[in-house]
């Protein structure tokens, strides 16, 4: 029974999902998709939401990273990556529902500000209009952050909320090891790529040093070889120094975007 997976390289949503095949040691048919290719014909049949990851198993057609991710623990038991007692059930899914109703949001107002905005602003207007989202929300803050960058009230909010995020993370770690059991599960999984995006954009450097039970847990999720098998593996040199551009640049707006 074959896994295919169409995803990106760099978004959160595929390394979610990256994480959990290879903490369960899956091998998958990859197929990596350009951002042109969201908007195409035949990838918007198999996701109409014209976004990443999509899994196909055995013919069935999965969409949603937190979907897959539970229909891989329910598809391959083992090793389990949702806790088995109810409680802890509970507390995974009250981590994964805060990246649902928020966070995957602000963290792409962020990304957009101080990474992918210059990129966008170089396309030609019609191509600008293809890649843009498909929701009506997320479009027109995508046109706000276009025109307004770090003025947008969007950017100082979405600083706000991952400040928040990381000081409800420490507090929850000083007394474990893990987010949401005992044992690394899915809420470990989701939160990872999230600590990676806002270290790849300088904001995670800025708040690390009143964050240290973040940073232990952080520090040991990079050293699982699920890490570079889905995180660091799909980097290139290129992606490496656009983010060592972004976090220079990024640093005097974050830092004024913290002091407010």
């Amino acid at each position: 029974m074959v896994l295919t997976l169409y995803h990106t390289a760099r978004a959160v949503c595929p390394q979610k999902v990256r994480l959990a095949l290879a903490e369960k040691q899956l091998e998958f048919d990859s197929r990596l998709l350009a951002p042109a290719d969201l908007r195409s014909p035949e990838y918007l049949l198999l996701n109409p939401h014209g976004y990443v990851p999509t899994l196909i198993h055995d013919g069935k057609v999965i969409t949603e990273s937190r979907t897959i991710s539970e229909y891989l623990d329910d598809a391959f038991p083992a090793p389990a990556l949702l806790p088995r007692s109810a409680f802890g059930k509970v507390r995974v899914r009250n981590w994964s529902k805060q990246i649902d109703d928020s966070l995957h949001l602000n963290i792409f107002v962020l990304s957009f500000v101080i990474s992918f905005r210059k990129m966008f602003a170089s396309m030609p207007e019609d191509a600008q209009i293809r890649a843009l989202p498909l929701t009506p929300l997320k479009r027109h803050i995508t046109l706000e952050l276009l025109e307004k960058r770090e003025d947008s009230i969007f950017f100082g909010m979405a600083v706000d909320r991952f400040r928040t995020l990381l000081r409800a993370m420490d507090k929850e770690l000083s007394n474990a090891e893990w987010l949401a059991d005992d044992t690394y599960s899915f809420a470990d999984t989701d939160y990872t790529p999230y600590l990676r995006r806002l270290e790849e954009l300088g904001l995670w450097q800025l708040l690390k040093p009143d964050c240290p039970n973040v940073n232990r847990w952080y520090n040991a999720v990079r050293h699982r070889p699920s890490f570079a098998n889905a995180m660091t593996a799909w980097e290139s040199d290129a992606d490496r120094q656009r983010e060592d551009d972004d976090i220079a640049e990024a640093r005097p707006i974050l830092e004024a975007a913290l002091a407010r």
